[in-house]
C-alpha cells in the first residue's frame, strides 16, 4: 500500500482530531488511562537500564522507552502530548475551542490515573533495588526543582519531537512504519532527556511511592506538572499545527 504524503496525512489527521471530539467523555478517559499506563513501562525499562549498566545506561533507556509510545499507536490509547495534535483540526475549524480544551483535560486526567495506577503497582512489585530507589528519587529532584521557564523551554522542546512522530506515523500503512515512524523521534527526546508530562507523571508517582520524603508535592505541580503541560501544549498544540497545518492544508485551502 502506498504511504500517505504529508499533505493527506495531515487531512487525516484533522479527521482524526474531530473523531475524537466526538468520543463519549468516559472513552476519551479509559484510551488516557491506558496511554498512562503503556507510558509507564517505557519509564520503568529506562529507570533499569539507567541504574544498571552504567555508562551505556543512559542510551539503552533511550532505545527502551518509546515502547509505550508504541503501543499507544498500534494497540490503542490517548496521550496528552499526541492529543494536541487535535489543534490542527481546531485550526481548520472543524471543531470549537470547547471540544479542543475537553477532550485535552480528559486525557491528561486519564494519563495521570493510569500512570499513578502502574506506579504503585509498580512500586510494590518488589522490582527496585536500593540502587534503582536512588535512582527515581534523583530523577524526581531534577524535576522538582527545574526553574519554571526551563520545564517550559524541556517541554516545548519534547513534544516538537512527540507529536511530529505521531503525525509522520499517519502516513505509514503498515506497523513496521509505524513503529519506526515514533522510535527515533521518541529515543532522542528520552536520551536529552525533555520533559514530557505524561513521563513525568510515573517518574513523580514512583517517587512517592518508593521515597515519600523525596520531593514536596507543590513543587511537583509548580515546578513541573503546569510549566511541563503548558511547554508541551505550545509546541504540540500551536507550533506544529499552525506551522504544518498551513504548510499543508489550510493554505492549501485559500489557494
Amino acid at each position: 500500500m502506498k504511504p500517505l504524503n504529508l499533505t493527506e496525512a495531515t487531512e487525516f489527521t484533522i479527521a482524526v482530531g474531530v473523531q475524537k471530539t466526538d468520543y463519549p467523555v468516559f472513552k476519551t478517559f479509559l484510551l488516557g488511562l491506558m496511554g498512562g499506563l503503556f507510558v509507564s513501562f517505557g519509564c520503568l525499562g529506562s529507570i533499569m537500564a539507567i541504574t544498571t549498566l552504567g555508562p551505556l545506561g543512559k542510551f539503552v533507556g533511550a532505545v527502551m522507552f518509546p515502547v509505550g509510545i508504541m503501543f499507544v499507536i498500534l494497540v490503542g490509547g490517548a496521550l496528552f502530548t499526541g492529543n494536541c495534535l487535535v489543534g490542527v483540526a481546531f485550526l481548520n475549524k472543524d471543531i470549537t475551542l470547547k471540544a479542543f480544551m475537553k477532550d485535552l483535560a480528559f486525557v491528561w486526567l486519564g494519563n495521570l490515573v493510569g500512570s499513578v495506577f502502574a506506579a504503585f503497582l509498580m512500586a510494590n512489585s518488589k522490582v527496585f533495588t536500593p540502587e534503582a530507589v536512588e535512582t527515581v528519587v534523583a530523577l524526581a529532584h531534577k524535576k522538582t526543582t527545574l526553574p519554571f521557564y526551563a520545564a517550559v523551554a524541556s517541554g516545548f522542546l519534547c513534544n516538537v519531537l512527540v507529536a511530529a512522530s505521531v503525525w509522520k506515523s499517519y502516513t505509514a500503512k503498515d506497523a513496521t512504519g509505524k513503529i519506526l515512524s515514533c522510535f527515533f523521534p521518541v529515543m532522542i527526546f528520552a536520551y536529552l532527556g525533555f520533559e514530557h508530562v505524561v513521563a513525568n507523571m510515573t517518574y513523580l508517582s514512583l517517587a512517592k511511592f518508593l521515597a515519600p520524603e523525596s520531593y514536596n508535592i507543590m513543587d511537583a505541580i509548580m515546578k513541573n506538572m503546569i510549566p511541563v503541560t503548558i511547554g508541551n501544549f505550545l509546541s504540540g498544540g500551536i507550533f506544529l499545527p499552525m506551522i504544518y497545518g498551513g504548510i499543508y492544508h489550510i493554505t492549501k485551502n485559500k489557494h
